[in-house]
């Protein structure tokens, strides 16, 4: 006889609470009601998973089993504050706000998915590690098993332990996406295809995750070639944040590769 997965109501409309949201509900969770600012948005995500919705805190529903709070960083210390006290376990998904932000409520936990996520699209979520942590054991054992629905790679750490992970995650996942994303620019610019790029993307990063990633490193800051980054440097006098992003990046791999050096 299976049993009945516990209710949750998702309070946001963003990345996280589309893809969270949607993975849970195709794995039998019921949503009971969406919550968002915006009457349009709630109503938007609320189809997509059968679920009742409300842009009004006052019209949440009582009786969930959890509360899923996929909030903005920025947003979420004042979104707790204005939040009623909740029967059920609240969880946020933030991978930068401690636990003690819903110390307002009774049970509380943090389920953060170590994954980039967007709208329209699905991850492995058999890959993706989940971040956990609980402010008693109620909350642990029902964080722990939404998060093994959808992976084994469930880990239980502090709040400060997640905050460095973020960081982490901040600069491998943003950040290299964004020197994606500049990159694929100068090309267009030139009027050359980006797919230039594919091979040489696939090969860097399928290098880094097989081993220390320091052990990898390659180009002309790493050879310490100055002649190069000086023509660099000068191709990009009319972008200056992008030159300065080259520079700053460049200073950063001859500096790791020196102090090794001395070693």
């Amino acid at each position: 006889m299976s049993r009945t997965k516990p209710s949750i109501v998702i309070l946001g409309t963003g990345n996280v609470a589309y893809a969270l949201g949607i993975a849970l509900f195709k794995n039998g969770y019921p949503i009971k009601q969406v919550y968002s600012r915006s009457h349009e948005k709630a109503l938007q995500l609320a189809r997509k998973l059968k679920a009742s919705f409300t842009d009004d805190l006052r019209a949440i529903e009582i009786d969930a089993s959890v509360y899923l709070l996929a909030i903005s960083d920025d947003a979420l210390p004042e979104f707790c504050k204005a939040l009623p006290r909740l029967g059920g376990i609240v969880m946020h998904t933030s991978g930068s706000i401690p636990l003690s932000v819903l110390k307002k409520q009774n049970h509380t936990a943090v389920i953060y998915p170590l994954q980039t996520l967007q709208k329209d699209h699905q991850p492995e979520w058999q890959k993706t590690s989940f971040l956990v942590e609980a402010n008693d054991e109620v909350g642990l054992k029902m964080v722990k098993s939404i998060a093994r629905t959808l992976t084994k790679k469930v880990i239980q750490c502090t709040s400060e332990e997640r905050k460095q992970v973020h960081l982490a995650a901040v600069i491998a996942s943003n950040f290299s996406n964004h020197l994606f994303a500049l990159s694929q620019d100068i090309l267009q610019s030139n009027k050359l295809p980006t797919d230039l790029l594919a091979p040489l993307i696939e090969e860097t990063i399928k290098k880094s995750l097989k081993g220390d990633a320091k052990t990898k490193q390659t180009g002309p800051a790493r050879r310490g070639d100055q002649t190069i980054l000086r023509k660099h440097l000068n191709m990009l006098n009319n972008d200056p944040l992008t030159k300065s992003i080259y520079k700053q990046i460049s200073a950063s791999i001859q500096k790791m590769y020196s102090k090794k050096s001395k070693k």
